[in-house]
């Protein structure tokens, strides 16, 4: 079956499924998310919500798919009740720690943990279930594989031109963790058990 989406501006933003594959979000490029639902073999638009005043660069459905995060290309990182539109918490600014922007947002596949990349080569970790600030990690330091609750790795990425983290995946089991940047480098980290 074919749906119509109704342009706005020049472009949408970013498409996303839930887990399941029986909802789709949509981030407008005007900040506000579209929701469809499927229902027998049809899709139903849903009442959708303003995410954010600007663009919206990337979605990611929580594992249970009740959970939306959103990332705002004005340096926001919200989380959001996906039948309601209700809003859950919000990372901790960029404007806060130092770094512009939310490229990219990934859920853990268990255990409420969101990961976002931005313009300083660094991925940051929030626990979603605790509100805070857990790790960041950064892209530029090949040498770290792995991230625990004992330590966090303080990103020395070149000040003069660190990369955007454009892409970010948890894989669903293992938690290993990985980011792309714009020059093509791809990074991995596994988390370690501690205790």
């Amino acid at each position: 079956q074919r749906f119509a989406v109704r342009p706005v501006g020049k472009s949408n933003a970013v498409a996303r499924f839930s887990p399941d594959g029986s909802v789709l979000a949509i981030g407008r490029n005007d900040g506000r998310v579209e929701v469809w639902e499927r229902s027998d073999r049809s899709w139903q638009q849903r009442p959708g919500f303003q995410a954010d005043n600007g663009g919206l660069a990337d979605l990611a459905f929580g594992p249970d798919g009740g959970s939306l995060a959103t990332a705002g290309v004005d340096q926001s990182i919200a989380v959001w009740d996906a039948t309601t539109g209700e809003r859950r918490g919000d990372s901790p600014s960029g404007e806060e720690q130092g770094f512009e922007g939310g490229n990219d947002v990934a859920f853990s596949a268990d255990d409420g943990l969101l990961a976002w990349g931005a313009n300083d080569q660094a991925v940051r970790i929030w626990d979603f279930e605790r509100g805070e600030l857990s790790w960041t990690l950064c892209a530029a330091d090949l040498t770290a594989t792995g991230f625990d609750e004992e330590e966090d790795s303080p990103c020395l990425a070149p000040e003069d031109d660190p990369l955007w983290i454009t892409s970010l995946a948890f894989s669903p089991v293992q938690h290993v963790l990985v980011a792309g940047d714009e020059e093509g480098q791809i990074v991995t980290w596994q988390r370690r058990e501690t205790g």
